[in-house]
């Protein structure tokens, strides 16, 4: 097993995120270097990143007012506007993100399953002018009754 540093940090954020490196018999680009579940990366090791560098400038700078709280870098690019928004983060920030996610992922579906039922409920024709309506001041709705006997 080798240990050269840029290996160990894929296998290090390879474990971090629940997944696997991925191995390549080359070192071409014709594959990221891992994957999860859920996600698809690709490590880059430099001697320098100016991203990087500007976070740590900005965490440390705003350290005061984090109280505690992770703090994140947004950034967004002018060169290139498509590309969208970015967030920048500590990996093991992320990575407890994504765990506290997964707990909640199972209310989170059920929640998802109730909106949609609700939704579909709330979407139905009815002839006696829809959920809300008094069926007894109506009277006309076909296959209601008042009687509960």
């Amino acid at each position: 097993m080798s240990y050269e540093p840029w290996k160990e940090f894929e296998r290090r954020f390879a474990k971090l995120m629940g997944g696997v490196r991925l191995w390549r018999p080359d070192f071409s680009d014709s594959d990221p270097d891992g994957e999860s579940d859920t996600h698809t990366w690709d490590c880059k090791v430099r001697a320098s990143h100016a991203a990087v560098g500007t976070y740590v400038d900005c965490e440390k700078k705003y350290r005061k007012h984090a109280n505690g709280r992770r703090f994140i870098l947004a950034l967004y690019s002018r060169k290139h506007p498509k590309a969208g928004d970015f967030v920048l983060l500590r990996a093991a920030d992320y990575a407890k993100d994504q765990e506290e996610l997964s707990l909640c992922r199972p209310f989170l579906e059920a929640l998802y399953r109730e909106r949609k039922a609700q939704e579909k409920w709330e979407n139905q024709s009815y002839p006696c002018g829809g959920p809300g309506f008094s069926h007894a001041a109506h009277g006309a709705c076909p296959g209601y009754s008042t009687d509960r006997t």
